[in-house]
């Protein structure tokens, strides 16, 4: 059971409820630079703010069925 109305809960939400923070950590690669592993580690920082950003607004509500939904929702 759902504490809130499935259009209230994000896809987000759900995924980090499950796998904890949605991060853009990587395994240290011996093979890069300083530099380069510093603007790896920035744009996997922007992606990941990115698919997080996109993901907070899918609904549960978007996702499911209007059968599968309590009354009123």
């Amino acid at each position: 059971r759902l504490d809130r109305g499935a259009d209230e809960i994000s896809l987000l939400e759900v995924i980090e409820a499950i796998d904890g923070p949605l991060t853009s950590s990587m395994p240290v690669n011996d093979g890069l630079t300083d530099e380069s592993r510093q603007r790896l580690e920035a744009t996997l920082g922007e992606v990941a703010a990115s698919v997080r950003s996109q993901l907070d607004t899918v609904k549960l509500a978007h996702l499911l069925s209007d059968s599968q939904l309590p009354d009123g929702e």
